[in-house]
């Protein structure tokens, strides 16, 4: 952008004050920058009237009120502000969530934390896009113009295409192409898509490269720019593609096309398929030696005329007997007829030298004539140009000719045949519509010729209603190029109908434009009557036969299959065709074959018809009965010709036969069973019903699980243990059962004795007689209340944890964001210190949060856990409460807030109580910087007082916004801010805090709000009072009070420190630190290499971290003291250096090791502090 243009302006809308700063120094050099801190508000700008929009947004997602997608989806609903670049900056990294982002119309997505070197990058990117576009329209009114002389052009070409259009669709078998000079094909012939194996539209448009091998396409290539370079053409012979991916050879001439200047502007290649020359030489050479040619040779010269033996055999001569024919003699063999009218088309292709076809009659041997077909080619020419040597072939064509003249007989039989078959055609004039119609249509129509004519309103008129839209939708497909065909009905001048066939298809201009339709129609009215009438006899047929669930079979007297009928082949397991041509008694086991030759074998004249029952093998192994009703049948001579036999599976009787005892003997046992399972199944609701829904038993479960006794239900309608839906339903069950006699499982809801209701697995079971018929029904049911239960309860698990999860990563990202952001500004080398200290600061606040949170996160996770234990010691509750009020009075004043204390220490709260004092300070700690985050104006109040049983109960007031009573039930759940929009939001783990840590202490908390008014925490905790020790402390235990303030003078004495990691950053950090406070500092970056130095050095301090590779800091520190007391030697102080909290390494420091905790990140005040308790000892 020059600096002659306005800035373009940039609206940033984002809730957390450090990303609009660190976004604006990114953008401020050379952008106007706009701000907003909620989404309401940056839709209160941008719509506000006489206001200029941004030229682009900054927008981020997550926000207190109106989210990004919602502003996104209103800016781009509305058409003031809908043209208005938006790109998201945001600390969702889903996929799902950048993608959806971008589907309301964003035109980036960046996440945090973000490079401000990227940001700028894509910033810039997109406003030059912006600026081009609008150059891109006015280079389009340029291109229009450019257009419409190009067009121009186009139509003084245009005819000179049509020509070449022409040419190549008249060339039949040369493949005619034509392409620019870049290969791309922009016409072809008819022929090009025969042999290339693609259609005319398949082809054009695509390159040339797709008929060759990809290794030739750089010759191709080269061709190519020659012929633009020389403007000559060239022949070649090369192997092409075809798209069917079959390759063959083929003989490519190529020209240029020139334009009107003479220049090249592309190519005209013709293509000869010279494999399929190939093979026609092959199929003549075959058709040859398969049909009989006869090759003859006429030497002109010499006036000799040599027919070879195929020749003479042609015509039923011997070929033996026979010598050279002088030209005289040629012509006594052929027939007069014939003779005067091939010799003058021989003679002038003698002149012209060209290849000739003649058709003649040649006497034969036995006197009578045979058509041949004769073809030449001369060979050989004098000096003076003239044949002197030609060569051809004959053919026997009589056949031909016999089947051509019974074709002319068959077309004067075709008229016949119209007339008989009511067939009629006619032509339609696309552009007239003029209907022309032969006398057989007028016939159909009832229509006299001379007294009205029909033309294509009066045909369409007689067309019924109901078949009209039918018939006109055949013609525009015929238009379109298809061939149709159309049944409908029209109604005679006399009343009556008919049912005719169309079928027509359409002719096509140079231009393809639609000229004439041709059609035939034909009075189809009796033979779809007839047609009907088969139909029902083939329906009554199949009905008998093909649909008969009895076997059918017709065979030999050798048994060989003749028909099967379908329900044949479906018992055998086999299609009914493939039984064609089988021996049936191959089908059958082989003891019984002989039985059944001799039944067969038995069948007389006078006796034809038998029965008899055989087995076989059916489908799948499984051994079926048949019972075969047989007829023989025989000639006039008595000699038997075959059987047709009718067979009824009779399986199922046989088996019921074997199985009705087992199952008489089996049904006293089931019985016993069954009433067994009835009085033993508790957890089981077994009901079994007759066919009208009638208990007749009910087990000890159904019981159990609808409170009813036995003899209650029985003889009572199952109607009263289900709903009113499934009551509805039973009748559908049973029918069901009737039909299928399957099972039918669902889930429902039963009712218990007392009217309600629990979700029960229910399953009905069909109960079968003998003969498989329904005769009752058993209900199984299972009360799955718990099931259910448990499935809410994982699905509301699963839905809190996404949540969880998700507010980690929003709060992790926030403050690491706006730190990596500001890390970035603060390597720009031209920076002022001001804004550096500015930078510094924020990233310290930056920092700050993100140890809040995870210190936070550590706690709430120890709490869940069950690994945080009280570590209860005697201490001063009326210091520690003053402690507490000092820190949070000085916070309150800094925001404006007004804070009291009317804790009535004076009214019984004992002054020394036992308990754990830092985790007590944690939870009034949490509730006063919430009280603070959440109040904007008023103040906060402290109150203490005593309760029965040694119980206190800390309740803190504030006058904030209050809170809403459907978010107090969810209020205590980690990152649960209640809908907080303020300025000064925390990360919603306070609260869950102070829970866990109030159930811990075995304490209550409860919670009294009203919105708009303000809200009070209450944490009601047993403290056992206890007497004052001897010397009472003056200060309160450590509950996270404010750290007292240091010096800045640096130690007068040097001290030589070690300092131990095997991460290099922590490493480094404590040195340089250590240095400026005038330390000498060796480093070691494990254990091992820690204890070496400490053997040989003197260290006055050991920093020490607590995991290290082969030798970690507890181990090390042990050998150190086992070292020195072995050895009699000074105690090293020893700093325990971890990124562990104080409460989770509280056992090590207790064992004496150590001497005091760093914790990571490493506080440099608390070092400080450290090395000056070092000096002077």
């Amino acid at each position: 952008m020059s600096s002659d243009e306005p800035l373009q302006t940039i609206l940033v809308v984002d809730d957390e004050p450090t990303n609009i700063q660190a976004l604006g120094n990114v953008l401020k050099d050379d952008y106007r920058v706009q701000v907003a801190t909620s989404g309401d508000g940056a839709l209160a700008m941008l719509q506000a009237p006489n206001r200029p929009k941004p030229d682009m947004i900054l927008l981020d997602i997550q926000m207190p009120g109106l989210d990004g997608y919602e502003i996104c989806r209103r800016l781009k609903a509305d058409s003031q502000t809908r043209n208005i670049d938006i790109i998201f900056v945001t600390a969702r990294d889903a996929a799902s969530d950048e993608e959806y982002g971008l589907s309301l119309g964003a035109v980036d997505y960046i996440t945090k934390p973000f490079s401000p070197a990227i940001v700028r990058a894509r910033v810039d990117t997109h406003m030059r896009l912006r600026h081009k576009s609008d150059l891109l329209e006015q280079q389009v009114a340029e291109l229009e113009a450019q257009r419409q002389a190009r067009d121009q052009a186009l139509q003084r070409s245009e005819a000179r295409r049509q020509q070449i259009e022409a040419i190549f669709r008249a060339i039949p078998d040369v493949a005619l192409t034509e392409t620019d000079l870049e290969g791309t094909v922009r016409e072809a012939s008819n022929s090009a898509e025969h042999m290339f194996g693609y259609t005319r539209e398949q082809l054009i448009g695509s390159n040339i490269y797709i008929l060759h091998d990809p290794s030739e396409h750089a010759q191709v290539q080269k061709k190519i720019a020659r012929l633009q370079q020389t403007g000559e053409g060239y022949t070649t012979e090369c192997e092409l593609i075809r798209g069917t991916g079959e390759r063959f050879r083929a003989q490519l001439s190529v020209a240029p096309l020139r334009n009107e200047r003479g220049e090249v502007v592309g190519e005209i290649a013709a293509c000869i398929d010279l494999s399929a020359q190939f093979a026609d030489e092959q199929r003549l050479r075959m058709a040859q030696e398969a049909a009989g040619f006869g090759v003859w040779d006429w030497d002109l010269a010499a006036d000799q005329v040599y027919w070879d033996a195929a020749c003479w055999r042609m015509l039923g001569y011997d070929p033996a007997q026979q010598g050279t024919l002088a030209f005289a003699d040629w012509q006594e063999l052929v027939h007069p007829e014939d003779l005067e009218r091939v010799q003058p088309i021989v003679e002038s292709h003698l002149a012209a030298g060209s290849p000739f076809t003649i058709e003649l009659r040649y006497r034969c041997a036995d006197g009578g004539w045979l058509w041949v077909q004769g073809r030449g080619q001369t060979l050989r020419r004098g000096a003076d140009g003239s044949p002197t040597y030609m060569a051809g072939t004959h053919v026997d064509i009589q056949q031909i000719k016999e089947a051509e003249q019974a074709l002319r007989e068959h077309e004067r039989d075709l008229v016949e045949v119209k007339r008989i078959a009511r067939l009629g055609h006619w032509i339609l004039d696309v552009d007239s519509q003029e209907l022309f119609c032969s006398g057989e249509v007028y016939e159909l129509f009832g229509i006299d010729p001379q007294a009205k004519t029909l033309d294509l309103e009066t045909y369409l008129d007689q067309v019924l209603k109901p078949d009209l839209s039918q018939v006109q939708s055949s013609l525009e497909q015929a238009l379109s190029g298809q061939s149709f065909e159309v049944e409908h009905r029209i109604r005679l001048p006399q009343g009556n109908e008919r049912i005719l066939l169309g079928r027509g298809y359409t002719e096509f201009d140079a231009q393809g434009r639609p000229r004439i339709v041709r059609g035939t129609t034909q009075d189809v009215t009796e033979q779809r009557v007839l047609q009907r009438e088969l139909a029902e006899r083939e329906a009554h047929y199949r009905d008998l036969v093909e649909n008969q669930p009895l076997m059918i079979e017709r065979f030999l007297p050798d048994t060989t299959v003749t028909y099967a009928n379908p329900a044949l082949g479906d018992c055998l397991g086999v299609e009914p065709e493939a039984l064609i041509g089988q021996r049936w008694l191959d089908y059958l086991p082989a003891e019984e074959r002989e039985n059944i030759e001799a039944h067969l074998a038995g069948s007389t004249p006078s006796h034809p018809v038998s029965q008899f029952e055989n087995s076989m093998p059916g489908k799948n192994g499984m051994q079926l009965w048949a019972m075969w009703t047989c007829r023989a049948f025989f000639d006039e001579a008595g000699e038997l010709s075959h059987f047709q036999a009718v067979g009824v599976d009779i399986t199922a009787r046989r088996r019921a036969e074997q199985a009705e005892q087992q199952l008489r003997e089996q049904l006293e046992t089931r019985q016993k069973e069954l009433e067994a399972i009835f009085a033993a199944a508790r957890s089981v609701s077994l009901i079994k019903t007759d066919l009208n829904s009638v208990i007749e038993e009910a087990s000890t479960g159904a019981e159990v699980l609808f409170g009813y006794s036995r003899e209650e239900l029985i003889g009572r309608h199952v109607s009263l243990l289900h709903t009113a839906e499934d009551i509805e339903r039973l009748a559908d069950y049973v029918e069901r059962l009737f039909k299928d006699h399957e099972p039918i499982r669902m889930e429902t809801e039963l009712v218990h004795q007392d009217g309600s209701r629990f979700p029960a697995l229910f399953t009905i079971h069909p109960i079968t007689d003998l003969r498989g018929e329904l005769v009752a029904t058993l209900g199984v049911s299972f009360d799955i209340s718990d099931q259910k239960r448990a499935e809410r309860e994982l699905a509301e698990a699963v839905k809190a944890k996404t949540t969880f999860l998700n507010a980690v990563s929003h709060d992790l990202r926030s403050p690491l964001n706006a730190l990596t952001g500001f890390v970035d500004l603060l390597a720009a080398p031209d920076l002022e210190e001001e804004e550096r200290q500015s930078y510094v600061q924020q990233c310290r606040h930056a920092s700050g949060r993100l140890l809040e949170l995870i210190d936070s996160l550590l706690d709430l996770s120890r709490l869940h856990a069950g690994r945080l234990e009280l570590r209860p010691t005697p201490f001063d509750l009326h210091a520690a409460i003053e402690s507490q009020c000092t820190v949070y009075r000085h916070l309150a004043a800094e925001h404006d807030l007004e804070f009291t204390c009317t804790c009535g220490l004076e009214a019984g709260v004992p002054q020394w109580v036992e308990a754990d004092a830092t985790r007590l300070g944690q939870i009034l700690s949490n509730l006063l910087s919430n009280a603070i985050k959440y109040t904007q104006d008023g103040g906060i109040d402290l109150r203490v007082c005593t309760e029965l049983d040694d119980r206190i109960t800390f309740q803190v007031r504030d006058t904030g916004p209050g809170i809403p009573p459907e978010q107090q039930a969810h209020i205590f759940a980690a990152f649960d801010r209640a809908g907080y929009q303020g300025s000064r939001s925390g990360h919603g783990l306070g609260l869950a805090i102070v829970r866990e840590l109030t159930e811990l202490f075995g304490g209550e908390l409860a919670l009294e709000s009203t919105p708009g008014v303000g809200s009070t925490f209450s944490v009601t905790l047993p403290l056992t009072p206890v007497a004052a020790p001897e010397t009472e402390r003056d200060a309160a235990p450590d509950m996270e009070a404010a750290s007292l303030p240091l010096g800045e003078e640096t130690p007068a004495n040097t001290l030589h420190v070690l300092v131990a990691d095997d991460e290099q950053t922590n490493v480094f950090l404590a040195q340089v630190l250590l240095e400026q406070f005038g330390c000498t500092v060796t480093t070691a970056k494990n254990g091992t290499a820690a204890l070496e130095a400490w053997r040989t050095q003197r260290l006055d301090a050991l920093v020490l971290d607590r995991h290290m590779p082969d030798l970690d800091g507890v181990e090390l520190a042990e050998r150190i003291r086992t070292e020195e007391q072995v050895e009699g030697g000074p105690r090293v102080p020893i700093a325990l250096y971890t990124a562990y909290a104080r409460s989770e390494v509280e056992p090590v420091l207790e064992g004496g090791l150590f001497d005091t905790f760093l914790g990571k990140p490493l506080d440099s005040t608390e070092l400080r502090q450290w090395i000056e308790s070092l000096v002077g000892r």
